[in-house]
């Protein structure tokens, strides 16, 4: 028992040490950081906001000798299910500045604020290097958290998408090249554009045979949008995944399409939207003849070696440890154990290694460090020579080989004259066999906990639960079925939840201030109640049309009037000039409940007698 607490103290301590996400997030990028005076610079600032609280007040960043040419946003209400915390809402706001300086130097632009629940929140200054027109810059990479920063020309091999394929959402596919030789490196990029909030996206990756895959992007939490124009319209962008292949096999190789089910804030109660990417080919070349002895066909790219030991001089009988140290660019997880054959010591390769992988930018890095025990056979000056490693760069098209300096080595004594001292073993490696435990002398089990368990009701209990979960889950589906069966009641009851699930969205727009969302949200709980009731469309009737339909069908003269007034409410208010208070939009939405409850109580005419 005291076992068992001891388990319990230390996973409850560990949940109290895990890190719990900010409330509020405010990020400041600037992007470039370095220009001319000639060039435009963007400015973004993210504000991230679990719950359904609005920022009370922001204050932008000072841009201080820059001047804003454009500034846009978009906001997007992401639902996210956490298994510690549950379901979870995520507001996003990002907010675009197009700057120009004013000077050449070096230009600070001050922190953005804002005021959530009577606290402030501030992001951190950034400073700009403004260099004179025509002086040449070194490229900047990407942004490692988000994918790419501002724009399509940091995904690599970008090409806007086809005509074909532009919709409201939309996936794209990007490849940075579609010619390689095998071991090559192909970097591809799944971007989603959307024109609506994203409120869920449940992601099927391709199954990606004939390569060796790595991760070099993937969002953990949100998706992080810029801004682009397709077919001249503007759309969200967001890098949903990012990966590294490695062509193993040679031909025309495919990679899948990317499949996706997202729901948007317009189809959010409805059957999800199920996207795909566009498939690609990739032309994989065979190496060419030549590769040099030992040659790993997995070191493609360009890679460097390094040797160390842990000491340079060692007594006949002892062993040393040779650390090398493979670093480079390129699929480094595929590489297999250098093997080593060194003059005068017997080598005993590595079981395991140490592994590092960099994946911050559009090209895999890594390195792996190996240690080997090295053996001395002979006495007096020895070394291990240049340690080389064959490898084939694309880039030149050419073998290439990466060695290490070679390190003297000093053997006191001959390990020859050892073997007749210490017996047949000496020769060898100077190891220790494993332990040899003996058995433990246990009368019974009475004591143990185990069988004071297996004597006990709860055993009973226990042996009995699997038979009654299995019925459990025979009753649910049973009634999950009866549940699913097209009847009118049914039918209804579907209809209250998706009102339910719309009119709580609704409340979401009123804390946040969105009049226009607001309205729209209500104007579509009532027709999408209509149509259910009266089992046609009914929101291309004109509001006259309407009245004389409902008339027919035998809604109430009063029920009638209500429910074209508040159409017409809801319309005013979505196109007005100035927009609503949250008293207006609270007041809507306790007459539209009243309004839902009212159309509910009416039992429609068949059309056959309306139209008698």
């Amino acid at each position: 028992m005291r076992r068992l607490a001891l388990v319990v103290l230390l996973f409850s301590a560990q949940a109290v040490a895990q890190p719990q996400p900010q409330p509020v997030e405010l990020i400041l990028k600037a992007s470039p950081t370095t220009g001319t005076v000639n060039d435009e610079f963007t400015v973004t600032v993210q504000q991230t906001i679990r719950g359904v609280n609005a920022p009370e007040r922001y204050w932008p960043p000072d841009f201080g000798d820059f001047t804003v040419v454009d500034q846009r946003s978009q906001q997007s209400t992401q639902w996210l299910v956490d298994p510690r915390r549950g379901q979870e809402i995520i507001n996003v706001e990002t907010r675009w500045y197009r700057l120009r300086a004013n000077r050449v130097g070096r230009i600070r632009i001050g922190e953005a604020r804002i005021k959530v629940d009577g606290a402030e929140y501030k992001t951190k200054p950034v400073v700009v290097d403004v260099l004179p027109a025509g002086k040449q810059l070194a490229p900047t990479a990407p942004d490692p958290a988000t994918g790419g920063t501002a724009g399509g020309s940091d995904v690599p091999g970008f090409t806007p998408p086809p005509e074909a394929v532009v919709k409201p959402t939309f996936l794209h596919v990007v490849a940075d090249r579609n010619k390689v030789f095998a071991g090559e490196q192909v970097t591809v990029t799944w971007l989603l554009y959307t024109r609506s909030d994203v409120l869920k996206f449940d992601p099927k990756p391709p199954r990606l045979d004939g390569f060796w895959a790595e991760t070099l992007f993937e969002p953990d939490r949100f998706f992080t949008y810029h801004p682009e124009v397709v077919a001249g319209r503007e759309y969200a962008v967001a890098t949903v995944a990012k990966r590294a292949l490695f062509p193993t096999r040679t031909g025309k190789l495919t990679i899948p399409k990317y499949l996706a089910e997202v729901s948007t804030l317009y189809t959010s109660f409805a059957a999800p939207l199920r996207l795909e990417s566009e498939e690609l080919t990739i032309e994989v070349t065979p190496l060419p003849a030549g590769a040099p002895d030992g040659f790993d066909p997995a070191y493609v790219g360009n890679f460097s070696v390094e040797a160390s030991v842990d000491r340079d001089a060692v007594a006949a009988g002892e062993s040393l440890t040779l650390a090398l140290t493979v670093r480079g660019a390129g699929a480094i997880r595929r590489t297999k154990v250098p093997p080593l054959v060194v003059d005068g010591f017997q080598v005993t390769a590595p079981a395991d290694y140490d592994q590092r992988l960099d994946a911050s930018s559009d090209v895999l890095k890594g390195e792996r460090r190996y240690s080997y025990l090295l053996t001395p056979t002979r006495g007096g000056k020895l070394s291990i020579p240049r340690i080389e490693l064959p490898y084939f760069d694309p880039g030149t098209a050419k073998y290439e080989v990466a060695a290490s300096e070679p390190i003297p080595i000093m053997v006191v004594g001959d390990p020859s004259a050892l073997s007749g001292k210490v017996g047949a073993g000496a020769a060898g490696e100077n190891l220790i066999g494993r332990d040899i435990r003996p058995p433990r002398d246990v009368p019974s089990l009475s004591s143990r906990m185990v069988a004071r368990f297996y004597h006990s009701r709860a055993f009973l209990v226990a042996l009995a639960a699997p038979a009654g979960l299995f019925l459990l889950v025979v009753l649910i589906d049973k009634l999950r079925e009866r549940l699913r069966r097209e009847t009118p009641r049914a039918r209804l009851r579907r209809a209250r939840g998706r009102a339910r699930k719309r009119l709580r969205v609704a409340e979401l727009h009123i804390r946040g201030g969105r009049t226009a969302k607001f309205f729209g949200e209500v104007a579509r709980v009532l027709v999408e109640m209509l149509e259910e009731r009266v089992g046609e469309p009914v929101s291309a009737m004109t509001r006259e049309r309407l009245r004389e339909y409902l008339t027919m069908r035998g809604f109430p003269e009063e029920t009638v009037d209500a429910l074209a007034r508040e159409l017409e409410n809801c319309d005013f208010a979505r196109f007005a000039p100035s927009a609503s208070g949250p008293g207006e939009m609270r007041a809507a939405l306790r007459r539209v409940r009243a309004l839902l409850g009212a159309i509910e109580r009416v039992r429609p005419t068949a059309r056959a007698e309306a139209a008698a």
